[in-house]
């Protein structure tokens, strides 16, 4: 079974929303997720916790990142906890990822502007 039959979040996205783009990507989610700074947090922080394998940690990258185009560390802030919720992220997991992604986080002179005009 490809890797979408198996995942019950990405079996949902693809029940619900059959012809979107979400679908399409949970289509593809059995391919490795892309190099970003959020696919190396979130494997650091699965070797943290003593998970071995990459493979384990790799349902819920394509959920923040390939799904929700959650990449550079400063994305992390716009999730709320309902996200991670929703994405059926485990807890202990989200502590980690949470922690370490506050601890890695660029000083603001350093983090970029979205160039809107209400601050």
């Amino acid at each position: 079974r490809s890797k979408e039959q198996t995942d019950p979040f990405l079996l949902a996205i693809l029940r619900n929303n059959p012809g979107s783009i979400q679908a399409e990507i949970a289509r593809r989610a059995a391919a490795k997720p892309i190099d970003c700074q959020v696919t190396e947090l979130i494997e650091d922080c699965g070797d943290n916790m003593g998970i071995q394998s990459k493979e384990d940690l790799r349902q819920y990258i394509h959920r923040i990142v390939t799904i929700n185009w959650i990449e550079d560390l400063e994305d992390l802030s716009l999730i709320e906890d309902r996200h991670w919720e929703a994405w059926a992220i485990p807890e202990k997991l989200v502590a980690q990822v949470k922690d370490k992604a506050e601890k890695n986080k660029p000083p603001r002179s350093a983090r970029r502007d979205c160039g809107c005009s209400m601050s």
